[in-house]
């Protein structure tokens, strides 16, 4: 789980595993870009799992999709798919449920 005090924000990442984010208390928006759209980055040490773009500037040229989470609510993003979290108000509470699709990225495949 993840529990923060409000105004959370996380990088552009993707994660190896399928995962379902519980929100319990709190507000998100996640931003989610299709990994077919943008390539991984491996400048300045990022790896592949991590993008020097800001998804919020006016730069960000990639096609993206946002979700905003309220309480009770949950959002299930599939392995190695790019996405940004912001927390918006007070304290946030989450929970991460994640696993290995079958024959997907977190296999090796």
């Amino acid at each position: 789980g993840y529990n923060d005090g409000g105004r959370q924000v996380s990088h552009l990442h993707r994660d190896l595993p399928d995962n379902l984010h519980c929100l319990v208390e709190g507000r998100k928006l996640f931003t989610i870009v299709d990994p077919a759209v943008l390539s991984p980055s491996t400048e300045h040490g990022w790896g592949n799992l991590y993008h020097p773009g800001n998804v919020h500037g006016p730069d960000f040229n990639a096609p993206k999709r946002q979700c905003l989470l309220e309480p009770g609510e949950y959002l299930f993003l599939p392995s190695m798919y790019w996405h940004a979290v912001v927390s918006l108000q007070g304290r946030n509470l989450g929970v991460n449920f994640w696993y290995k699709p079958a024959g997907g990225a977190a296999d090796g495949a």
